[in-house]
């Protein structure tokens, strides 16, 4: 069980990661013309979304890793 958790919380920061790379992308490649500031504010927005969750997936990775140290510590 806390092995999932793990996977999970890695797949997610993975995710999440991917998710802020290709928001800077977005946002350092313009389009066609000049870059609109409704689409710049929108990629913003978007990372730091991705950023909050990768966050989120830290701290689910921790708890999960103390968990399993603590499982360990038991057992010994």
């Amino acid at each position: 069980m806390m092995i999932r958790a793990i996977n999970y919380a890695l797949l997610g920061i993975s995710r999440n990661m991917h998710q802020a790379q290709q928001s800077a992308r977005n946002i350092s490649t313009p389009g066609e013309g000049a870059p609109r500031p409704s689409r710049i504010s929108g990629e913003f927005v978007e990372m730091m979304k991705a950023k909050r969750a990768v966050e989120a997936n830290i701290a689910a990775l921790k708890a999960a890793d103390r968990t399993l140290g603590s499982l360990v510590n038991v057992r010994a």
